[in-house]
């Protein structure tokens, strides 16, 4: 299942005299240990931008509230703990044209994008890309079997383009037509995957619950949203980019609050062959610096004192040979710690960056 990330949660637009726009970024399966600005491998200069920037607030212990994927969605967008509003776990249904989500989050609670409408300032609303909390349709109560409506536009958001569930591959809806099955990018599972319901609409061809499709809201469609007719671009992110720009510009400069719940990296998704290529090439990703983990590197680069930085690299250090009080002497210079024994990190270092993937990615 799913380990997700917030990543950014920002004002966008915080001009003298002007009310701020808001987005929240949460991307799947990335640690913030990933990104260059925390000794990550991807090379991320826009993010490494905004952490530079004026006035960013940079959160390096921010949890989520949940180790999977629906749990944590309701948390980002109420503020509680997910088990107060009735989820629990995650529910499988890949599309509403396979199966009818009957799925229990409450009705009534308040999320951030009824917040952004009580506020009464003007904000408009988008939530974008994987929800995972339930059904699109309008009238999902009344269709055999039974559901229940839970969607962006239920929960208090303005607009919608999103997903019911999870999106298996970067070529989004592949799945959802039989001529268009030909371009799925399969990933690293090379079939189609977390599959969930009744015969796809592309037909016999195609397994049962393998259509993935996206929806925004339409209140003279059928349920009260339409889909995609169209595949879906080879780039699931830059579909999601595009939808957000689009929003920004139709606000003309009005104040907006957004979600964009990025698929990626949730495995077997993969990038485009020519951003694979990038990263192979050194000229989008990077080996992490020499002896300096990613979470010990930004602490490294901090103003803690030796005692405080020696407490932290107790408590989070995952290699109980590196952590045992008295087994290794910390002393403290000017762009990280080093142990009395050869090398950084001495006969541990492997150990960790082995575990420090798994160990600094945030869980839920």
């Amino acid at each position: 299942m799913a380990r997700l990330l917030g990543l950014v949660a920002c004002s966008v637009t915080a001009i003298a005299g002007k009310t701020p726009s808001f987005l929240f970024i949460l991307a799947d399966d990335i640690g913030w240990g990933d990104f260059h600005y925390n000794n990550g491998t991807a090379l991320t200069p826009n993010i490494d931008a905004w952490v530079r920037r004026d006035g960013t607030i940079t959160m390096q212990d921010f949890h989520s509230g949940g180790t999977v994927c629906s749990p944590t969605r309701a948390t980002v967008l109420t503020g509680r703990n997910h088990f107060r509003d009735c989820v629990n776990y995650v529910y499988g249904c890949s599309d509403m044209t396979e199966c009818t989500p009957n799925f229990e989050f409450n009705p009534a609670v308040f999320t951030i994008g009824d917040a952004a409408r009580a506020a009464g300032i003007g904000h408009e609303s988008m939530f974008s890309g994987k929800w995972h909390l339930g059904s699109f349709y309008n009238d999902s109560a009344d269709i055999k079997p039974r559901g229940r409506v839970s969607s962006p536009i239920s929960h208090g958001f303005d607009h919608m383009n999103a997903t019911v569930e999870v999106s298996p591959t970067a070529t989004t809806n592949c799945g959802c037509n039989a001529e268009w099955e030909k371009n799925c990018n399969f990933g690293h599972y090379k079939k189609h995957n977390h599959c969930s319901g009744g015969p796809s609409p592309a037909g016999p061809s195609v397994p049962n619950g393998c259509c993935f499709n996206y929806w925004w809201d339409d209140p003279l469609a059928e349920h009260g949203v339409a889909n995609l007719t169209w595949p879906s671009p080879d780039d699931d992110s830059s579909y999601l980019a595009d939808s957000f720009e689009r929003f920004v510009a139709r606000r003309a400069g009005e104040p907006f609050l957004a979600q964009i719940s990025f698929h990626n990296c949730h495995i077997p998704f993969i990038g485009t062959n020519a951003s694979r290529v990038a990263c192979q090439n050194g000229s989008a990703c990077r080996l992490p610096d020499a002896g300096a983990p990613p979470y010990v590197r930004s602490l490294a680069t901090s103003t803690f004192s030796s005692s405080t930085y020696s407490r932290l690299l107790v408590s989070t250090h995952p290699s109980t040979c590196c952590t045992t009080p008295g087994t290794r002497t910390w002393s403290w210079t000017t762009t990280r710690a080093s142990t009395s024994s050869t090398g950084p990190w001495g006969a541990c270092s492997r150990r960790w960056t082995r575990r420090a993937s798994a160990t600094t990615r945030s869980s839920g």
